[in-house]
């Protein structure tokens, strides 16, 4: 959701920030890997850098290395302060509905969508159906638990306790 844009790398953290275009080293990058070029997560970007660009141990495993070489590719302006700017989801504008995908996350879809809310639904039966698939029917056995009735019987075939499972599968009255 949000970038971090190297600068004078004062502030942003090696390991934890999002500064480079992969995502956070923590996200792509094997601890293992990380712990061989500092220790610990508190580390910034600016004990890699110097004036002339960035810098590692010489002596490095080979998959250190292509990570290295990796790091390497993300470019930086040492006269330039930090920044920390809004990393765009789609068409590169700020919309609250990217934010709220970002904060929230993406869902799937909900295979019953369309048997609740479609055209010309009525919204007092699509209102009670969303009810029922969620388990939230007012039914006599939830009044028991929560001490309103003392009696569970079903009230249209007073065969068997009224659940959502009895009056939807197994009442006679369906």
């Amino acid at each position: 959701m949000f970038m971090h844009i190297i600068g004078n790398v004062e502030k942003t953290k090696f390991y934890t920030n999002l500064w480079h275009p992969n995502g956070k080293l923590v996200d792509w990058v094997n601890k293992d890997t990380i712990d061989e070029l500092c220790y610990g997560s508190d580390c910034r970007v600016a004990d890699f850098l110097d004036n002339e660009g960035w810098y590692f141990p010489d002596a490095m495993k080979d998959e250190l290395q292509q990570t290295v070489l990796q790091l390497k590719e993300v470019d930086f302006d040492m006269f330039v302060a930090d920044m920390v700017v809004w990393k765009p989801r789609k068409f590169g504008e700020f919309t609250v509905k990217d934010t709220y995908i970002a904060l929230d996350g993406e869902k799937d879809d909900i295979m019953w969508k369309n048997l609740v809310w479609f055209k010309s639904h009525m919204p007092r039966y699509s209102f009670i159906t969303r009810l029922c698939l969620h388990g939230g029917l007012k039914t006599k056995d939830k009044m028991v638990k929560w001490g309103l009735l003392s009696v569970v019987t079903c009230v249209l075939c007073e065969e068997g306790p009224e659940t959502e499972e009895h009056l939807f599968h197994s009442c006679i009255f369906l």
